[in-house]
């Protein structure tokens, strides 16, 4: 189900980024089955500027390996503001296995937009990779105490 309140302020030409995005599901929606769409970056944290892009989480049933074809059929027609950070669903578990940044940032603050019933399921896979590495965020990324740890036991 989709958001309706997409309060993700102007762009430099006074449009309205959350009309964008809108459009920019809507058109997309005809090609991929979309499972979950998250925003991240300065528009959702509130340091954005009006010529800031929209940094898109997208994750998809059946994604092509074709990364031409990623890339193509990602990008719309008066939505440059858009960008997308495309996964297929198993990709996506699998880049917060990896502690793929894009992935970690929209399960831990980012802006739901749109969930057909992925993000439960990915959420799990989260608190496992964050208990694990024993995660945090912090002002400036992200902090690993285990790998912290790890590092200082081998120094001394």
């Amino acid at each position: 189900m989709a958001r309706c309140d997409l309060n993700l302020g102007k762009t430099w030409r006074g449009e309205d980024v959350g009309e964008i995005v809108r459009r920019w599901i809507s058109e997309v929606s005809k090609r991929y089955r979309l499972k979950m769409v998250i925003a991240i970056g300065s528009r959702v944290e509130g340091r954005a500027k009006p010529w800031s892009d929209v940094d898109l989480v997208v994750v998809v049933e059946n994604l092509p390996k074709d990364s031409r074809a990623r890339w193509h059929d990602f990008r719309v027609d008066g939505c440059l503001t858009v960008e997308p950070r495309v996964y297929g669903e198993e990709e996506f578990l699998e880049a917060l296995r990896n502690l793929d940044l894009s992935a970690l940032e929209a399960m831990h603050h980012g802006l739901i937009i749109l969930d057909e019933g992925f993000y439960e399921r990915a959420r799990r896979v989260y608190e496992e990779v964050v208990k694990e590495w024993e995660l945090q965020r912090t002002k400036i990324g992200w902090l690993s105490l285990r790998r912290l740890r790890e590092t200082q036991r081998k120094r001394k």
